[in-house]
């Protein structure tokens, strides 16, 4: 408090950090070593940017690559179910009954309900 009442005022931190930061400014072992830390801090604050902004990036992408298969997969049981469809009218001959139990291992089968239930 005595410093005000003298007119004294703090260096102001932009001030203190560009004096830290200036390699030509002499410096004490102390201040070097801050100097250096500070550096090295700043440069791993800036790859683990990196890391982040890549990393959202991958993320983005694999839930696009998701968004792809499943909508391949809702394609390839759309064509399954109209194969089971074809081979149920078929029932009793030898290649619809192959193509009914294809179907039905990839998980397609025939409803007891028509459309859901309705």
């Amino acid at each position: 408090m005595g410093d005000v009442k003298n007119g004294y005022q703090a260096t102001p931190n932009a001030t203190l950090e560009q004096q830290m930061m200036d390699a030509c400014a002499p410096k004490n072992e102390r201040e070097w070593w801050a100097f250096a830390e500070i550096g090295r801090l700043r440069a791993e604050v800036e790859a683990l940017k990196l890391q982040r902004t890549a990393a959202d990036i991958v993320g983005r992408e694999t839930a696009n690559i998701v968004l792809l298969q499943v909508g391949e997969v809702e394609r390839l049981r759309a064509a399954l179910e109209n194969v089971r469809l074809l081979a149920a009218r078929h029932r009793k001959e030898e290649w619809a009954g192959h193509m009914l139990r294809f179907c039905a291992d990839a998980g397609v089968t025939g409803s007891p309900l028509r459309e859901g239930g309705k």
